[in-house]
């Protein structure tokens, strides 16, 4: 956030300190910033050196906009089709701005449009954060977890709620066959497999997949089910790109969904769908904001040096609405949202059903 600029004319002929910056609005940004997220706009940034005849070229009056200080300044702009009540009283925070919604289609275009484009490097980070995986002690732990030589709790915890999620859905429908989307070395993916054969279904009728990205995590999980005796089929590749030619009865990603690049999103949603059929049930299980938002500044502070084993290269905040908002356009609905956090910290379940 760049330092804030001297008051304006307006700021000194209201009392302001002359050649004084303004008084820090970090707050404020913070306030908008949340505001935006939460409700799954976007935010459109410009420099704010504006002038009288440039705001006169853009029909734009220039006592009406200057406030005391120029960064940051908000507006909330609404198309002549979407103008709500006419508020009786000021907004107090950007919590009370009216947000009339547009036409259902519209709002599905610009969610659903608004992730932009991927960038250049997207398979070199791709492979960086591969890498990463394969250096790091989280790497061998959860290949420990998977062959029993490190304990998981699989009543409590992060572990315990995925579980529990996963459990009731299999034991709720009719589920023959299930893909597992960042399956990692297919912990939970085989437990899903085992839990399906434990409900009566003959082994050679059930089909349980995975995906993952790190090609190590991959062969661990290949080697533990051959050897275990598992029908599982475990696949590496990117999550938002794999193609596996066929449908399923529910998919699921277990603290995965943060980890795809916000411009990556639009894609993950064409892979689910084209795994998808009418009825398919769709989980998420994921930080909450606040958790999102702790471990980004966390990431954000290791990755200074992008040392291997140390920082993740994606790591996203994903709001709820926001989530729920894309699954809508998607054709999903969403049939239970369950908050696990205690506290402040902590993670959410979502499920969602394909309607169309």
């Amino acid at each position: 956030m760049p330092r804030c600029l001297p008051y304006t004319e307006y700021g000194l002929a209201h009392g302001k300190p002359l050649g004084a910056p303004s008084k820090s609005q970090a707050s404020v940004v913070k306030a908008v910033q949340e505001w935006v997220v939460l409700n799954g706009h976007t935010l459109h940034f410009t420099s704010e050196t504006f002038t009288r005849s440039t705001l006169r070229a853009d029909g734009m009056k220039y006592d009406l906009l200057l406030t005391s200080t120029r960064n940051p300044s908000w507006f909330v702009v609404k198309g002549r089709g979407n103008i709500g009540p006419v508020p009786t009283r000021r907004a107090r925070s950007p919590t009370h701005v009216n947000d009339s919604m547009p036409d259902s289609k519209v709002a599905c275009k610009n969610t659903m449009e608004r992730f932009g484009d991927t960038p250049s490097n997207y398979l070199s980070l791709l492979g960086k954060e591969s890498e990463m995986y394969g250096h790091s002690p989280k790497f061998k732990n959860k290949v420990e977890e998977l062959w029993g030589r490190r304990k998981v709790d699989w009543k409590n915890g992060r572990i315990g709620e995925i579980v529990s999620s996963l459990n009731a859905l299999v034991l709720q429908l009719p589920v023959r066959s299930v893909l597992d989307l960042g399956a990692g070395p297919g912990l939970i993916t085989m437990h899903v497999w085992r839990q399906l054969k434990a409900n009566g279904l003959p082994a050679p009728s059930l089909r349980v997949e995975g995906v993952e990205l790190t090609s190590g995590w991959v062969e661990a999980g290949k080697g533990y089910a051959s050897s275990m005796g598992i029908n599982v089929s475990m696949h590496q590749g990117d999550i938002t790109a794999i193609s596996l030619g066929s449908k399923f009865d529910l998919i699921y990603m277990a603290d995965s969904v943060e980890h795809v690049p916000f411009y990556r999103r639009g894609a993950l949603w064409r892979t689910i769908s084209a795994h998808s059929r009418p009825g398919t049930r769709l989980y998420f299980h994921y930080p909450n904001v606040a958790m999102q938002l702790q471990e980004a500044k966390e990431a954000r502070d290791r990755a200074k040096g992008r040392r291997l084993g140390i920082s993740q290269y994606f790591e996203e905040i994903i709001p709820p609405k926001m989530l729920s908002r894309e699954a809508m356009c998607s054709g999903f609905r969403l049939t239970r949202m369950t908050d696990h956090s205690k506290g402040n910290i902590g993670y959410v379940s979502a499920e969602y059903m394909k309607v169309e």
